[in-house]
């Protein structure tokens, strides 16, 4: 039987029989017909474990072959389901097209630990830098390991300019990037790590202990110290250069630059009304730092979530990750969304503050009407591809995200109440939308 046939057959039925269903909304609406017909008659069947994906089932991703970045989004922080499907899909975007830097949603800093070990194929160590090293709880994770793992597998034997760099662009904390600069500087120049050592070890204090005690005045002048060491820094460029490398200068000047951007997470979040959110510009300048002045224009794949690869210029007052990258990329960036419909994951407890417990949380209430989840689930594909371009070539589709269009997104924190994560999209978010009918909670290490 032809697929969309078959498809539709089943959405019929499926409609026919809705009071069997929970999930649906409790209101029907004709119109979700319409729209999951729109999907069904243009989706891409996957397998339901992402893992299982064939290459042929991928060949969507080979119009973006020569992409500068791809982001590959996550619906929730901690799901067994978008974490394979990004694995699955990076493998493929190395194995036939050349892409060899992965970058995450991570700390600058510490992703220089696990690069060495995945440069130097060193599976062994990697379980212990991850619990060891890693400050965010969302890639402690299995699925994490196991992807870190087959990039140490992949650079097994290869000439260094074939092998797979594993870099973090996030500048949330100073807990690394003082300690880095330290270490080369006392290796390489004493004088210069005597003139650093005040500045320094004032931004590890701050990581440690808060900057809410910080006054402006004191925060504009601790600013002015580093900056004044990295002009002094700058002035001794070829002399370190001499005795390490251009690479290892590189990656030292930009850590200043991390401790600079680091010290500026800290004081805005406590004082957001002097110091605007700048986390996603700073991620998105790291990025660019890596493929325009380290790596020398190689392709990148982007983790993060939905809301920071999406192209969302209303995330912060200059725009979230990916509308930074698109404004300096224009076409060579390209952003993937994950949607479901029901499920497991993993998140901090927040009914209210302070954060909870981190544990499983789960979805299995009727689905909120008109929204993408609702339309994909529909479908009743378990999992499926389908381009943002061909919806919105349907009038519905179109008028849908023109009126405002919902889809459930869940960050770092999950407060019980599924109706609070629908948040509005529109449809130059993401270009593809990777969608799974039950998502499953990440295992931690």
């Amino acid at each position: 039987m032809n697929r969309i046939i078959y498809l539709s057959f089943l959405s019929l039925f499926f409609f026919q029989c809705e009071s069997d269903d929970s999930l649906m909304p409790d209101t029907m609406n004709p119109v979700i017909d319409d729209m999951s017909q729109t999907v069904i008659d243009h989706l891409e069947p996957l397998a339901v474990s992402p893992l299982d994906w064939t290459d042929e089932s991928l060949i969507f991703f080979d119009a973006w072959k020569d992409k500068q970045i791809v982001g590959l989004g996550e619906g929730t922080h901690g799901s067994t389901d978008f974490f394979e499907a990004k694995h699955r899909i990076f493998k493929y975007m190395v194995e036939k097209h050349g892409f060899r830097i992965f970058a995450i949603e991570a700390d600058f800093g510490e992703s220089i630990y696990i690069n060495e070990a995945i440069l130097a194929s060193d599976k062994t160590s990697l379980r212990a830098l991850m619990t060891e090293k890693m400050l965010f709880w969302t890639w402690k994770t299995e699925e994490v390991l196991a992807l870190l793992l087959w990039m140490c597998d992949y650079n097994e034997g290869k000439a260094e300019n074939e092998k797979l760099h594993y870099v973090g662009v996030d500048c949330k904390f100073n807990t690394y990037h003082p300690l880095l600069v330290n270490q080369y500087l006392n290796d390489n120049s004493p004088s210069l790590a005597d003139e650093a050592s005040e500045i320094l070890a004032f931004l590890l204090s701050v990581s440690a202990n808060g900057a809410s005690e910080i006054k402006l005045s004191e925060y504009m002048n601790k600013l002015e110290d580093l900056e004044e060491f990295i002009l002094l820094f700058e002035g001794e460029k070829e002399n370190l250069i001499s005795k390490t490398s251009t690479q290892e200068y590189l990656m030292t000047r930009r850590l200043l630059e991390l401790c600079k951007q680091a010290f500026e997470q800290e004081w805005s979040n406590f004082h957001p009304d002097v110091l605007p959110y700048s986390r996603d510009p700073f991620m998105a300048e790291n990025a660019l730092w890596y493929l325009e002045e380290f790596f020398e224009y190689e392709k990148m794949i982007m983790w993060q979530h939905n809301y920071h690869v999406g192209r969302i210029s209303s995330f912060g007052p200059q725009g979230s990750l990916g509308t930074n990258l698109s404004r300096q990329l224009g076409e060579a960036y390209r952003s993937l969304g994950f949607s479901f419909a029901k499920g497991a994951f993993t998140a901090f407890y927040q009914p209210g503050t302070p954060l909870s417990t981190l544990r499983r949380n789960s979805i299995t209430s009727a689905l909120e009407p008109n929204t993408i989840n609702s339309f994909f689930y529909a479908t009743q594909e378990p999992a499926f591809l389908v381009a943002t371009d061909d919806l919105i070539k349907d009038e519905a589709w179109e008028s849908a995200f023109d009126e405002g269009l919902n889809m459930i997104n869940i960050g770092a924190t999950y407060n019980g109440t599924a109706s609070d994560y629908y948040l509005e999209i529109e449809a130059e978010f993401w270009d593809v939308f990777i969608h799974f009918q039950n998502i499953n909670d990440a295992i931690q290490l």
